[in-house]
């Protein structure tokens, strides 16, 4: 009985252990609460998360300086494309407890490292091509060129703001204070950084209002929607999960 018991236990184990290096490096789930990212991405829709195609890593809350496991990181398949959707944690600030409390977005990753970006006209341009037009939005921004890692930028009074809100999160990533970066007369680019878009712009937050996000906020991309449920769904005593289930939307995937 006592060797029957331990064996069960093991089992056990090794169950939870699994699942927790699966939830960790390979796949997790995540919720979408918001119409920025229609028709591709519904509120309601529960998504299975892609975490090992961009390298996944120890939840950034849970290890280094915020908790006891190791920060692990794994080599990528590939680097963020334009096109890519994105699943991304954004900090509420920039002290030790931000991490905790970061909240998770979706949106489509539209310039990379090395991209001339523009908005203007009602539009965002993209290396000169058009990539989305904004219904309702006064943003301006002439050309900018994203910076690769290794790259020097300029810290004056004519560098963009949006590159000097990068270089503050640069340097914050690297272990630095952030806000010293806007004093320096120059900053050296040491992570990749992107420029995030809601497919649905008039009624996305993103990165028109919060700058260009680092890598090493990236948790992986969104690949199927596993569960879907309308959250507009009267309620009539049946649990919250079983009312107004869109079948239609299971098994979807994610592009």
């Amino acid at each position: 009985m006592g060797r029957r018991l331990g064996d069960l236990m093991a089992i056990l184990v090794m169950t939870v252990l699994t699942a927790l290096l699966v939830k960790t490096f390979i796949l997790d789930a995540s919720f979408i609460p918001s119409r920025s990212m229609m028709d591709v991405l519904q509120p309601g829709d529960y998504v299975l998360v892609n975490k090992f195609m961009y390298g996944a890593r120890t939840p950034p809350a849970l290890s280094g300086d915020y908790g006891p496991l190791p920060d692990i990181r794994l080599p990528a398949l590939r680097d963020p494309r334009r096109g890519d959707i994105l699943v991304f944690l954004f900090p509420a600030g920039t002290g030790p407890g931000s991490v905790r409390s970061a909240t998770q977005f979706v949106k489509r990753c539209v310039a990379v490292p090395g991209d001339t970006l523009a908005i203007g006209r009602g539009d965002v341009r993209v290396n000169g091509r058009v990539v989305a037009r904004l219904e309702s939005d006064t943003a301006t921004l002439a050309d900018v060129v994203i910076p690769r890692p290794g790259e020097t930028i300029a810290m004056d009074d004519r560098t963009p703001l949006i590159l000097r809100e990068m270089a503050g999160r640069d340097r914050g990533l690297a272990g630095g204070e952030e806000q010293a970066a806007t004093a320096a007369a120059s900053h050296t680019v040491v992570n990749e950084f992107y420029f995030l878009l809601g497919d649905r712009t008039s009624l996305s937050v993103d990165s028109r209002h919060w700058g260009l996000i680092p890598r090493a906020w990236v948790i992986g991309t969104p690949i199927v929607v596993y569960w879907s449920v309308d959250p507009g769904a009267a309620s009539d005593g049946r649990p919250a999960r079983l009312q107004g289930i869109r079948w239609s939307r299971l098994g979807h995937l994610v592009r």
